[in-house]
């Protein structure tokens, strides 16, 4: 497999122990954490902080777009931690698949690094990412949510 089959996002040099969340998921990293797979269409927020115990986080939106039926391989959205700023930072393609390639490549990231989007609460251990999933989060509550925002008004509000 040289290639990983769903829309992915891959947070290079993310220390364990970091304050991660996504929508209106959130977790604890680990060592062996790279990323989520399985990401949705539409519109989603990651943010970070250095501790859970901290307030300060810092944030980013990114859009998956639809597939076409040709499309392939799917949307992959490519982060890394800056030691500096305590924040996740744009990271070019290149960088990401030199960073793919190092793991391992694409199939042994996507089956052993990667969480998926959606768990099935706390205590799953799937990649080492222990996902909890909040009481009001029915499904599709993200997508309710997200669903009257548009590029062009995000880039207002987002750089």
């Amino acid at each position: 497999m040289s290639t990983h089959p769903t829309s992915t996002l891959i947070l290079l040099n993310l220390p364990p122990s970091i304050l991660c969340g996504i929508n209106l998921l959130t977790f604890t990293t680990t060592p062996t954490f790279l990323g989520i797979k399985n990401l949705p269409t539409g519109f989603h927020f990651l943010f970070t902080s250095p501790s859970a115990s901290l307030s300060l986080r810092d944030g980013f939106w990114f859009h998956i777009p639809p597939p076409p039926p040709s499309s392939f391989p799917p949307t992959t959205v490519f982060r890394k931690w800056s030691p500096k700023t305590e924040c996740l930072i744009p990271c070019p393609e290149s960088e990401g698949q030199e960073f793919i390639k190092a793991k391992g490549g694409w199939k042994e990231v996507y089956e052993k690094h990667l969480t998926p989007y959606r768990q099935s609460g706390a205590g799953s251990d799937e990649n080492d990412a222990s996902a909890t999933k909040p009481e009001d989060d029915k499904e599709g509550a993200w997508e309710g949510i997200t669903s009257h925002i548009i590029s062009s008004i995000l880039t207002r509000f987002t750089k």
